[in-house]
């Protein structure tokens, strides 16, 4: 019997022969390294903005556009994690259980918008954010 995993492998590996061939075909792709420094990068808009942390253990926030690398504001103390950055250099992320959106303001400066949590849920994470400036949520309730 085949697992999910087996059919999701397989069809992974198809894929990546496939973008694989017309690559090899052309010659080797031209690119630009960007040293960015100490930290981890998490994910990079149409742009060319990317969005990483500090450390690999977590850590501060920040984004790189163009040679200016700008920590996220983020209250004292508090967990801080960020997943996406969007095409209008919005990130989405979390500020210890609540969902956060960080909101360009224009010369590398973002501001924290805390999203307020629906009835019954006690926590929530900001997943993603469009150009639109629609953001994806997760909310829920811990099980104890």
């Amino acid at each position: 019997m085949k697992s999910c995993f087996d059919v999701l492998r397989r069809g992974a590996a198809s894929v990546l022969l496939a973008a694989l061939i017309p690559v090899a075909a052309q010659g080797a792709p031209a690119f630009t390294a960007v040293d960015l420094g100490v930290g981890v990068p998490l994910d990079v808009n149409s742009s060319g903005a990317i969005l990483g942390l500090d450390g690999y253990a977590g850590g501060t926030p920040w984004v790189l556009e163009g040679a200016t690398r700008s920590l996220l504001p983020v209250p004292a103390g508090a967990t801080v994690s960020a997943s996406r950055i969007g095409e209008s250099g919005a990130v989405a992320g979390q500020v210890g259980s609540q969902a956060a959106l960080w909101w360009p303001q224009g010369g590398g400066v973002r501001t924290l918008e805390l999203l307020p949590f629906p009835p019954g849920a006690t926590v929530g994470r900001a997943v993603d954010v469009n150009a639109a400036g629609t953001a994806l949520v997760s909310y829920g309730t811990p099980i104890k």
